[in-house]
């Protein structure tokens, strides 16, 4: 199949948006919101894309606040943001809400109480 000197190609292609900047577009996935109990621990984020840099904030009870997907462990109820920047200056953002809930009391049944 030749149409104007070029030829017909077959195969699976990966499609990037470019801006008028001639940055191909950015992409952040701080992850799906999550509901924790006190002390606990949820790691939050998305996989790492290479050739981009990340900064969550608040930084409050992160494992590390420089990386694509870092562990929280709030105190209490948060909303983290991730600011994501490619190799050509590009920048997205997102946020993900970690809800801390008090862990419901036993029942009078079993802590000695009749």
């Amino acid at each position: 199949m030749q149409s104007n000197g070029a030829s017909a190609v077959y195969g699976a292609y990966a499609l990037a948006t470019v801006d008028t900047f001639r940055c191909v577009a950015c992409r952040v996935d701080a992850g799906v919101d999550k509901i924790i109990w006190p002390n606990q621990s949820v790691q939050i984020g998305d996989s790492i894309m290479i050739g981009y840099s990340y900064l969550w904030s608040p930084d409050t009870n992160l494992s590390d606040k420089e990386i694509a997907n870092p562990i929280a462990n709030p105190a209490s109820s948060l909303i983290y943001m991730v600011n994501s920047t490619n190799a050509n200056g590009c920048e997205a953002a997102d946020e993900v809400f970690i809800d801390v809930i008090p862990r419901p009391g036993m029942p009078p049944c079993l802590n000695g109480d009749q």
